[in-house]
């Protein structure tokens, strides 16, 4: 049976392409209501601009994911296993909205002011994932290490894949579910790398 999505639904979904393809500078409420297949008024009656549909659209891409960094970086466990578990979180949120990664560089360029004021709020979980890092080192666990470069190779190894997904697929010749189950298989080669770089420079005396 067809799913019949709400006018809502049909908006966002409308909002999603737009943006996506043209980014915060180049959408226009009006493309966005002819995507969505009403008319204006009747977009201004459910998102009064556009600044706020973006922030909806925006909160969809990052809302899940920060909040719950924080909690693997602060819960239970190894590094190793908060290092996996962020790895396994932002795949799998990848693999519901594929959109996410080339929306989120695409405003890097283009509307870095909005972006930032947005990923301000990532600040908290990514100061946990430094905490955890400095109790870890502190235990001779890991190595000390700035936790911004620990990131950003953390982010490099994440999101690339899903960036250069088609010219993946085509040079691999890979179909959409083995590149997805590639993907998978990717999770645990990172935190991998990650931990290796981590290791400790001397052995740890017990």
């Amino acid at each position: 049976m067809e799913t019949v999505l709400t006018t809502e639904q049909r908006i966002l979904e409308a909002a999603r392409k737009v943006f996506f393809a043209k980014g915060f500078g180049g959408a226009r409420m009006q493309e966005i209501a002819d995507e969505a297949g009403i008319n204006k008024a009747m977009l201004h009656y459910y998102f009064r601009s556009k600044d706020q549909l973006f922030d909806v659209i925006l909160e969809e891409a990052l809302g899940r994911l920060w909040p719950t960094v924080g909690e693997i970086f602060m819960g239970e466990g190894t590094l190793a296993e908060k290092i996996g578990g962020f790895v396994d979180l932002y795949v799998e949120m990848v693999q519901e909205r594929p959109y996410i990664p080339l929306f989120i560089m695409n405003e890097a360029q283009s509307n870095p002011a909005k972006l930032l004021a947005r990923l301000g709020e990532c600040r908290p979980p990514l100061q946990q994932m430094a905490t955890a890092m400095q109790q870890a080192a502190a235990r001779g666990e890991i190595r000390a290490a700035d936790p911004r470069q620990t990131l950003m190779h953390l982010m490099s190894l994440v999101v690339f894949p899903f960036v250069a997904r088609p010219v993946l697929k085509m040079f691999f010749g890979l179909t959409e579910d083995q590149f997805i189950s590639l993907a998978r298989e990717r999770k645990r080669e990172i935190t991998c790398l990650i931990m290796n770089d981590l290791k400790p420079d001397t052995p740890v005396n017990n």
